[in-house]
């Protein structure tokens, strides 16, 4: 049985909304377990985040109180409105200006965070200008929304004394203009580091792997092209069917689906270090290395003091038959012990069968004769 329109809506703003804020803590924690310096880039995600949260309790408002996904009850002289428009157009209002910013901070985010790990002057200057770009995007549309009414509380008070002195814009050219170049931009984003990410020296595996993470914002891309066709369906609705909570609703859960996958998406590219420990492979060898390492002799506390003392690049493990493992920056390296043994041998005599280590020392003896 399918769910009505407002639950979805409901669900779509509780389990984004709390997906972008796992994934911003996510981002910090890899930063954390790096030992990195946090960036400007990791910085720009938190209001990133926040407002994407805020278009979720907006929207969820706007559900429960303002009738969003419902429709509209009819009477005999039309639809009947009350209250509840009110609170639903507030909570459109605001859910605009939070996506604006929201997606104007994680594409900034973004493009600091190529900024951060690709050098060179050309790509400096393209990624400068992608950022003041980006901008001027957010400036010039958080302010036309905030402005396109006079007063601002226009958006509103539908049911004000006053109405008749307030003055509005039509706000559609602008809500196309805002998804069309929130698109342009976006499609911008993924194809700068490309070129870079294929001159890297690495195998052509690890650059299709790269490569597909950054494409991870593609995402966005198909989410913009899906608003900008609601925001088409609503222009041409607007004026015919009084349905407003019905109509008005894919073009507010979709803003919110973009602006919660953009906090996302940004923050993946910085999450794999939290995933490298724990392939099967790695998997297999701790359990190896435990099992080896407890069935072996313990080494006396003096020598084990003396290798705690001891960078863990430099501590050399006791040799032992069996099998140990050590993890060095984060890689984890596997060696087979063996066991040492002397053997006395003469010139002719053959090597003993087995593995072995053969060690030949050569012994020089001089004397110098003292005068007489």
């Amino acid at each position: 049985m399918a769910l009505a329109l407002d639950t979805n809506i409901l669900i779509i703003a509780v389990v984004f909304s709390t997906a972008a804020l796992f994934a911003v803590c996510l981002r910090f924690y890899a930063r954390t377990r790096q030992h990195a310096i946090l960036g400007i880039d990791d910085f720009l995600m938190v209001p990133a985040a926040a407002c994407a949260i805020g278009v979720g309790v907006a929207n969820a408002i706007a559900v429960r109180s303002g009738h969003l996904g419902r429709h509209i009850q009819m009477g005999p002289d039309g639809p009947i409105y009350g209250e509840f428009l009110v609170t639903l157009l507030k909570c459109e209002f605001a859910s605009e200006l939070l996506s604006i910013a929201s997606l104007a901070c994680a594409k900034a985010s973004i493009v600091c965070f190529y900024r951060r790990i690709f050098r060179g002057k050309r790509f400096s200057t393209v990624s400068l200008i992608l950022l003041i770009l980006i901008a001027l995007w957010g400036i010039a549309f958080f302010f036309g929304q905030l402005f396109d009414c006079s007063p601002i509380k226009a958006n509103w008070d539908v049911f004000g004394e006053t109405t008749s002195s307030y003055k509005c814009i039509n706000p559609l050219p602008m809500y196309y203009s805002v998804a069309v170049l929130d698109t342009f931009i976006d499609l911008l984003i993924l194809a700068v580091p490309q070129p870079l990410v294929w001159k890297l020296q690495m195998p052509m595996r690890r650059k299709i792997a790269v490569s597909l993470v950054f494409l991870l914002g593609a995402f966005t891309i198909g989410i913009s092209a899906a608003r900008i066709g609601f925001f088409v369906q609503v222009g041409r609705s607007e004026d015919v069917d009084p349905d407003i909570p019905f109509f008005i609703a894919p073009t507010i859960y979709w803003t919110q689906l973009e602006c919660a996958i953009a906090v996302i998406c940004g923050c993946l590219p910085t999450l794999p270090v939290l995933f490298s420990e724990v392939s099967p492979e790695r998997v297999l060898r701790s359990w190896v290395s435990k099992f080896s390492l407890r069935s072996a002799p313990t080494r006396s506390k003096d020598s084990r003091s003396q290798d705690d003392t001891m960078p863990q690049w430099q501590s050399t493990p006791s040799v032992r038959a069996g099998s140990a493992s050590s993890i060095l920056g984060n890689k984890t390296y596997t060696w087979d012990a063996v066991p040492l043994t002397s053997i006395e041998m003469t010139r002719d005599q053959p090597l003993p069968s087995g593995n072995a280590i053969l060690v030949h020392k050569a012994v020089l003896q001089k004397s110098t004769g003292g005068a007489g």
